[in-house]
């Protein structure tokens, strides 16, 4: 299914426009995305987590199929057990197929 680019709003604008500096992470809920600032304050915008994969900076990695990681806010990534540790100290499951992307991501 191709997803389709409509204009974004302006509140859109805002966040994306200082998003290596403040959004932690995006974490899907159904057709909506939360994001989760540094300040530890949740907004939760009307689009779908892909859409939002696709205007990110590159900073931005999509680590499973409900989360994408700002690459600045990492603390630690296990490649063990395949998990990555936000500064904030909430951990992710890296998915099996997305390893290498992430793993290769995070090291450059």
């Amino acid at each position: 299914m191709k997803t389709i680019l409509r204009k974004r709003q302006k509140r859109h604008e805002n966040l994306l426009n200082v998003a290596h500096k403040n959004i932690v992470r995006l974490e899907a809920n159904i057709n909506y995305t939360s994001f989760v600032l540094e300040s530890g304050k949740r907004k939760i915008m009307s689009y779908t987590l892909a859409m939002y994969g696709m205007i990110l900076p590159k900073s931005f990695i999509r680590v499973n199929k409900s989360c994408i990681v700002n690459k600045n806010f990492i603390e630690n990534l296990n490649a063990e057990n395949k998990i990555v540790k936000m500064k904030d100290g909430v951990e992710f499951q890296i998915s099996r197929r997305r390893w290498t992307e992430v793993s290769q991501n995070i090291a450059a």
